[in-house]
């Protein structure tokens, strides 16, 4: 462990923050938390799912007017909101129906690259498909995209998912990620 120091009034004192790696340098072979998922067959997510495609789940909307920000385009919240409805529709649509009654997700981390505004009446897609995964986090991937397919907004998330009885995460078996690839 590493501790840095900062200077004040000649004197040097520890600042009490534990210094780590950057986030991308903690990252595992299959999830961010840097644990190996084995799933029942005996692999990893990632040799589970090699060669699979991960199905994809879209909709189309036409941007409203209420939904644009004083500059006249789309506000950055709302695409945050498109991007967490897109994850719940895909998750109720394509997950057994037990789990969806009994698993909530809690957003750990999100990511979101900006490319181009949407503007009122645009026509736009919204898909999500899912990345990797371990017992207790999942990543996401959403794109929205213009009616020319230009991209308008690119986002990864990571999940956690949440046992609605208790409001605690609960571990998922690798079985769970079955239905979201092809």
């Amino acid at each position: 462990m590493e501790y840095r120091c900062e200077r004040r009034l000649g004197r040097t004192r520890p600042n009490l923050q534990l210094v780590r790696p950057p986030y991308q340098a903690r990252r595992g072979p299959d999830g961010d938390d840097g644990t190996r998922l084995l799933s029942a067959s005996g692999g990893s997510h990632a040799e589970r799912f090699a060669g699979r495609e991960a199905v994809r789940f879209e909709r189309q909307r036409v941007v409203a007017a209420e939904e644009a920000d004083e500059l006249g385009h789309v506000n950055n919240v709302v695409y945050v909101q498109w991007i967490q409805d897109i994850a719940g529709e895909h998750w109720r649509a394509a997950a057994d129906p037990e789990l969806v009654k009994t698993v909530a997700w809690a957003l750990l981390r999100h990511e979101i690259d900006y490319k181009r505004a949407a503007f009122p009446g645009d026509r736009i897609t919204v898909r999500t498909w899912v990345g990797t995964a371990t017992p207790v986090r999942y990543e996401r991937h959403v794109e929205i995209v213009d009616a020319a397919e230009r991209l308008l907004v690119r986002s990864r998330t990571v999940w956690a998912p949440i046992d609605r009885e208790t409001g605690r995460v609960r571990r998922l078996d690798i079985a769970a990620h079955e239905p979201f690839h092809q």
